[in-house]
């Protein structure tokens, strides 16, 4: 309207973009972690010169995700957390090592008692060790505060298991881990093996009959999993 007063078109025009622009609304917090891994070794690194936050992974639940009877889920493995595995696995070949999602790690907290129920499920083709003894896929173990989580490999020139990762699970609130039943003792021998494990033309990787990758120090290359 030209005849209309400037105090009357400054009134309305911030009205009119407030409608156009509702605002953002903030993001929720997210809440605080009661569970977390800490790096302990991983192979060709120096967790000394790491950043803090590279040292720990902090386990968040995933949304709308299939916690069998669990309260929480959290996922772990290259595709969920990439920047991490990458400064912890700067070897390309190392981190492929690594299946996209490694495993999953289900909790439930009893509000009477304060005990949480911790479960460990390996979901990658690559094997997960827990305190020493091989984890079958899909299969849930039982995780106390400390547990040791490994990945490994097959040393093809060495001819035996390599751990690359270690984790160690933690707790970080004031709960009790509910007992566990006893584990199997460790495994104490590499899988068994071909006599000469099989490697990619020019020094690559190859699976052995178990499912374990082999590694040869020359490789470059290696297929992801």
């Amino acid at each position: 309207n030209p005849h209309a007063s400037p105090a009357k078109v400054s009134a309305g025009y911030p009205a009119q973009v407030a409608a156009a622009h509702p605002p953002i609304a903030a993001a929720k917090p997210q809440a605080e972690a009661l569970l977390a891994v800490d790096l302990v070794q991983a192979s060709g690194v120096d967790i000394s010169k790491l950043p803090s936050e590279h040292r720990r992974l902090e386990l968040h639940t995933v949304s709308n995700a299939d916690a069998g009877g669990f309260s929480s889920v959290a996922k772990v493995g290259r595709a969920h957390q990439q920047g991490i595995f990458e400064a912890w696995l700067p070897n390309e070949q190392l981190r492929s090592c690594v299946s996209r999602t490694a495993f999953e790690v289900c909790w439930s907290l009893s509000p009477s008692t304060s005990e949480l129920d911790v479960v460990l499920i390996p979901r990658g083709s690559n094997p997960v060790h827990v305190d020493g003894s091989a984890v079958s896929k899909d299969q849930p173990c039982p995780l106390q505060h400390g547990s040791d989580i490994t990945f490994t490999y097959v040393s093809a020139s060495e001819n035996k298991l390599t751990v690359f990762l270690h984790l160690r699970l933690q707790v970080l609130a004031a709960v009790k881990i509910s007992s566990a039943p006893p584990r199997p003792p460790p495994t104490p021998a590499a899988p068994q093996l071909p006599p000469q494990p099989k490697t990619m033309p020019g020094g690559g990787l190859a699976s052995s009959p178990n499912g374990v990758a082999a590694v040869h120090p020359s490789s470059t290359q290696q297929a992801d999993t």
